[in-house]
């Protein structure tokens, strides 16, 4: 149950830091590499993180002094310690690594990744949120939350072994959850994108092609300039799934794509990082031309969703009202502000069901 901080650039190093992390059944607690020192330190305390991972350039500008639970600090290039606490903390990493090495004598492969079996209401991840609406939020997922939409979307677009995804998203976006999890979890391939390269559509398109990229996670925007990296070589590359959250989906940009691939099945989903990572989808089969949005859809195994009114009673057909989230992807809230965990998770008074209210706002389609 301690938390360790992971502050890297995307790339190899940062998927290896989350599988060490995961590995020892310890919290991850992703932070961006881009934030300020003051940022880093902020969310290191906050989410009372004893371990942080990142690299010697960052650790130098970071104030030790604002971050007084940390114990140990690893160089994600080397994955020697940068600071230790004492002499006994090292010793002990010392231990830790040679039981890793003992346990993975031939290294660690997709089988060696798991959940924890016996602990599934335990933390896994805690996720802070933008801060768009003012300072950001440590949401606390357990690993069942992670897990059931996991396992769900996997099963839901038939995604496995043969398949490899690209991973783009930042570290601390709760897509890359599901980058490093998604793929790993059913013996797929995940391919990192160096640092440098991670806006760059050109290298996505080359590395798509060269790695035999089956799988495209990311958001809207991201896929739309891969899309125009197409349009303008006249050449595309065919995805067997594309998966576009977190933002409005254009409504052109499905057949735009499907120019190039018209067998992949795109996919819309929503939910919110306070119910792990997503909770809704929508396959994208046609495009209405009545439509002035991709319909939001139908909610993922083990997850409900309501339209309710100020009332908290069901909203008829087509009658908009608060949109909520529940079933097993609801998190715990956020560490640190009961307040605020409390004025966004509720229990219905009438089901007893947990809901997380999302702030926005929907209507279910007469169908």
């Amino acid at each position: 149950g301690d938390k360790i901080a992971i502050c890297a650039q995307n790339g190899a190093r940062w998927g290896m830091a989350y599988l060490a992390v995961n590995t020892y059944e310890t919290v991850i607690v992703p932070i961006l590499a881009d934030f300020t020192p003051d940022s880093v330190n902020h969310l290191v305390n906050h989410s009372e993180s004893i371990a942080l991972f990142t690299n010697s350039a960052k650790w130098k500008k970071l104030d030790i002094a604002k971050m007084p639970l940390l114990k140990l600090v690893i160089d994600v290039d080397t994955w020697q310690p940068l600071w230790t606490v004492d002499e006994e903390v090292k010793a002990v990493y010392g231990q830790m690594n040679a039981l890793f090495a003992a346990k993975y004598p031939n290294g660690y492969g997709p089988d060696d990744v798991h959940f924890p079996t016996d602990n599934w209401d335990e933390l896994s991840t805690i996720n802070y949120t933008s801060g768009s609406t003012g300072e950001p939020k440590g949401v606390q997922i357990t690993h069942e939350a992670a897990m059931n939409t996991i396992t769900a979307v996997n099963r839901k677009f038939d995604i496995g072994q043969d398949d490899a995804a690209i991973a783009i998203s930042a570290m601390q976006f709760d897509l890359s959850v599901y980058d490093v999890f998604g793929m790993l979890s059913c013996g797929g391939k995940i391919v990192t994108v160096p640092a440098e390269r991670k806006s760059d559509p050109e290298f996505w398109l080359e590395v798509s092609e060269k790695e035999n990229i089956t799988v495209w996670n990311s958001v809207p925007a991201l896929f739309e300039m891969l899309v125009e990296t197409m349009e303008l070589h006249k050449k595309g590359h065919s995805f067997r799934r594309v998966l576009l959250s977190g933002d409005w989906i254009p409504v052109e940009l499905p057949e735009r794509y499907w120019k190039f691939c018209t067998d992949c099945v795109i996919y819309s989903l929503g939910g919110a990082t306070e119910a792990s990572i997503w909770s809704n989808y929508y396959p994208i089969k046609l495009i209405d031309e009545s439509w002035k949005s991709i319909p939001y859809g139908c909610p993922l195994e083990n997850q409900t969703m309501y339209v309710l009114d100020n009332s908290l009673e069901l909203c008829p057909p087509c009658v908009e009202g608060d949109i909520y989230i529940g079933g097993k992807g609801v998190s715990l809230g956020y560490i640190g502000d009961s307040e605020k965990t409390d004025a966004a998770f509720i229990v219905h008074p009438v089901t007893g069901e947990r809901i997380y209210r999302t702030g926005d706002r929907g209507y279910f389609a007469n169908e």
